[in-house]
């Protein structure tokens, strides 16, 4: 794949991220998340010559990043009975502003990093520092639990930029691992926002440090 149809992709992985902060619903923003996850999947599939124990393990990463994890997201939030507004901390347009400064500083910063020649001509370092505040941004400024793991998922998919295209070898047991660290952080979420839910009323993560065994 040339650089300019890598680089096309990656700015619409960037366009994904500002919608999911700007986003008013969560069960939108979980879709797009996914949505996400099985893009950079495809892309990193195409980005290098792949094996037959590759593309198998590239089809469970996007089963498991596209229909696994958002199924059970969606499920337990409609199970806890979570409203569907973000309830942000920090309001939608301050925080897309803050998302833009991120990623105009994650531009600069790669641009000082000493990369390789084939490197430099994408921007796959960039969109993976963007990809990975834009997380982080989302833990920080958004109040419910479950908003929490798409912050999370964000971060996830900012890792796997880099992992499998920056190093040009795909570490897919790795990956299929921190797969199963996210899934498992799901069903744990999923006890928790019931616990939440039956305590609270609601599903907020200021609520957490209430809660008791």
């Amino acid at each position: 794949m040339n650089p300019s149809s890598i680089n096309t992709i990656l700015l619409f992985v960037l366009l994904i991220n500002m919608f999911i902060l700007g986003s008013n619903r969560i069960i939108t923003a979980i879709k797009a998340v996914a949505i996400q996850g099985v893009i950079l999947a495809f892309l990193a599939f195409f980005f290098k010559e792949t094996t037959d124990s590759d593309a198998f393990l590239f089809i469970i990463i996007i089963a498991v990043k596209g229909f696994i994890i958002p199924y059970l997201l969606i499920k337990v939030t409609k199970m806890a009975d979570i409203n569907q507004e973000m309830t942000p901390l920090i309001g939608y347009v301050p925080t897309m502003f803050i998302d833009a400064l991120s990623v105009f500083l994650s531009f600069f910063v790669a641009s000082k990093l000493p990369l390789l020649p084939a490197h430099q001509e994408t921007i796959i370092v960039p969109v993976f520092f963007a990809t990975l505040m834009s997380g982080m941004l989302l833990i920080i400024s958004r109040q419910k639990a479950i908003t929490q793991v798409v912050g999370y998922l964000i971060m996830e998919n900012g890792v796997f930029i880099l992992s499998s295209m920056l190093t040009g070898s795909v570490t897919l047991l790795a990956e299929i691992g921190v797969l199963l660290d996210v899934l498992a952080g799901v069903f744990i979420m999923g006890i928790m926002l019931n616990h939440i839910a039956t305590t609270f009323e609601k599903g907020d993560a200021v609520k957490l440090t209430s809660l008791r065994e």
